[in-house]
This record gives C-alpha cells, structure tokens and sequence, in this order.
C-alpha cells in the first residue's frame, strides 16, 4: 500500500533534456541525455505565466530530483542527481529540508522528506519528520490499510534510536505515536526517557502535559492487565493513584470492579454508584452494582435499579438476563419466565449482541426444561 501510494504520484513529475551543460560550484556537468525531473504542475504554471521565455528556475529542478528519489528509488539516473545535487551545494540537505517544512501538513512536505531520507538517510532531524510525515498521512486511508504506514514510521524512529539512542525527539515522537494509536504503556515508556535525557528542554513541558492527559488511559491499561493476571490489588493501587487527579467515571467503575474482583462487595458499591452519578447511561456498572447488590442479599434494590435500567434500555440483554436470574432467584418465576421467553425471542432475531448472554439463555431454557 505505502510503495503503491508513492509509485501513483509519478504523474507529478515530467523530464526535460537541457541543451546545454550545467555550470554548477565552478564545474561543468554534461545534462545531454539525461531526462531531469521537474514537478509537471510548476513546469505548466512557468510556461503559462512567464514572459519572453524566462529560464525555468534550477529550483524546480533541484525539488523535482528530490521528489524523483521519493518516487524511484532504482531509478538509472539517480546517480546523476545525486552528483549535480553535490555540485550545486556540499550540504544540500538543509536547503531540501527547509523546503519541506514550508509545505508542511501538504502532500509535498511528504514527498520532500522522504526524498531526503532515501537520498541521505543519516540526515536525523529529516528521517524524524518523515516518520511524523507517514504517520499523518496514515489517517487518511481507512483502517485496514493505514497500518503499514504507521509500522513504517515506527521502523524509521526505531533504527533511529538504534543510532543515537538518546535522541529526544525521535524518544518522544513515538511517544506520541502509540498514545495516538492507544499503547499509552508503550508511550509513557518513551516519555519517560525523553525527559530523562533532558528534563528541561524546551519541550519537555509539552511531554509532561501529554503524559498527564494520558494518566487515566495510561491506568485502565495498566490495571486491566494486573487484572488480567489476577493482579487485583496492584490494579486497584493503580486506578486509586488516578482518581486522586480526575475523579472520572471510568476509573470510578473499575475501581468498582476490583473491589468486586477482591470480594470486598461493599466498598464496590460507592464507586458503581459514583460512575453512574458521572454517567447514568454506563450499563456495566450498573449491573456489576446488581451484583453486588444481589450477593450481599440485598435483593429488593438490586431489583429495582435492574427494572430502571431496562424501562429506559429495554432491548440490552445484559440487563435482562439479570433481572431474570434475580426473579427466578426471589420466587418470582412466573415473571422470570416471561422475560426467558423475551430473550429467546431477541436470541432468535439476532437482537442479542453478547455471546456469553446467548450461551448462558440457552442453557438457562435447557435446565428449566429438563
């Protein structure tokens, strides 16, 4: 896909022969049968708009042989580029790499980067932008096929660590690019060495305010995994420390459901309660208050906060099948049964969306049956 989209764009270029030897840093370079690229939406541009035919700017040509690199990378003339790109300057890259940051955010900063990255791959700062560059440029295809372009970008940053280990900003763009893509471990990981190296450069601010923005994702990750591993209080130690900053409603739930996990059902109870203070549509948590609820025996509110909740989501199945249990359980069997009926009903209408629930309502029919 990422070769593909960079083969596509060789329509912007078009060759010219030049009649002429180049006299570039005091030399002389024979052109004669060597086609030069030049962007064919300028090359047009220039001809429409110049008077009393103006030389075509050696610019245009300078950025339509970077451009070539990005496109061509085996193409038979690069060697002749590369030789007048040193004849015009000892130290090129600078002028190609200024060149893309005025068009950055724009196809031709793209371009440009990864022209220089192919034509001088030990140019640091360029080889960081042309990773930012690609994994901008990943969000505009659909998710199935953006991932290639974001394990690109991670390569480039990662073999550029392999070089300068400490490079801050390489350290601190993949920071930002598995907080984007959701590994806030793996980004707070990076962070850390980033203002490890240098706590007071000039971003470093900037870094302490992402990881603070990351913290309560940075702790659902984190504690989902110890609980995961039946890590139960280090988890609960790891989401307490986040809500000491941001009393957030999802923290507050799985909080909740380490106290549940750890059998201590009624400290559970205040932070169900809480998450749906904060949020009164989190259907988990208010049927792991149920839970609760129901296993500490009381049964009547575990009732009625389950028919609450149904009289405004009548069609979750989650919340019917244990308001179903609870009436079977409490010696309501008859309107127990009614709701089994409902659910078999949404089962064979395709209607319930947990697999769990579909398997636990047909092996709920098949005991009542037996």
């Amino acid at each position: 896909m990422l070769n593909e989209y960079f083969e596509s764009q060789k329509d912007k270029l078009s060759y010219l022969e030049l009649k002429i030897p180049l006299e570039l840093g005091g030399q002389r370079i024979e052109t004669k049968k060597i086609p030069l690229p030049i962007e064919t939406e300028k090359l047009l541009s220039h001809l429409q708009n110049s008077k009393n035919n103006e030389n075509i700017s050696f610019a245009f040509f300078l950025r339509g042989m970077m451009i070539n690199f990005a496109i061509h990378q085996d193409f038979s003339y690069q060697k002749n580029y590369r030789e007048i790109i040193y004849a015009w300057s000892e130290k090129p890259e600078e002028w190609f790499f200024k060149n893309a940051l005025e068009n950055l955010g724009k196809d031709e900063a793209l371009l440009m980067f990864r022209g220089l990255f192919y034509f001088n791959p030990d140019f640091m700062i360029n080889r960081i932008f042309y990773a930012k560059a690609l994994f901008m440029k990943a969000f505009q295809f659909s998710e199935d096929k953006h991932s290639e372009w974001i394990e690109e970008s991670i390569a480039i940053l990662e073999k550029t660590l392999d070089v300068d280990e400490n490079n801050i900003m390489a350290l601190s763009t993949l920071g930002d690019i598995f907080s984007t893509t959701g590994f806030y471990s793996k980004a707070d990981l990076y962070y850390q060495k980033a203002l490890k190296q240098n706590p007071e450069v000039l971003f470093a601010e900037e870094i302490r305010k992402k990881r603070l923005d990351m913290e309560k994702d940075l702790a659902l990750e984190k504690s989902r995994l110890e609980m995961d591993t039946g890590r139960y209080e280090e988890a609960l130690e790891t989401l307490l420390n986040a809500l000491k900053n941001k009393r957030d409603a999802e923290l507050c739930y799985w909080v909740g459901v380490c106290y549940q996990g750890l059998g201590s059902l009624e400290e559970s109870i205040p932070f169900f309660e809480e998450t749906l203070e904060k949020n009164p549509n989190h259907l988990e948590a208010t049927n792991d208050l149920c839970i609760s609820l129901y296993l500490l025996g009381k049964i009547d509110s575990a009732l009625r906060i389950l028919g609450e909740a149904i009289r405004r989501y009548p069609k979750d199945a989650r919340l019917k099948y244990n308001l179903m249990v609870l009436l079977y359980q409490n010696e309501n069997p008859k309107r127990g049964h009614k709701i089994l009926h409902e659910l078999l009903h949404m089962k064979e209408k395709g209607e319930i969306e947990y697999p769990d629930i579909i398997e636990a309502v047909e092996q709920f029919n098949h005991e009542m049956h037996k």
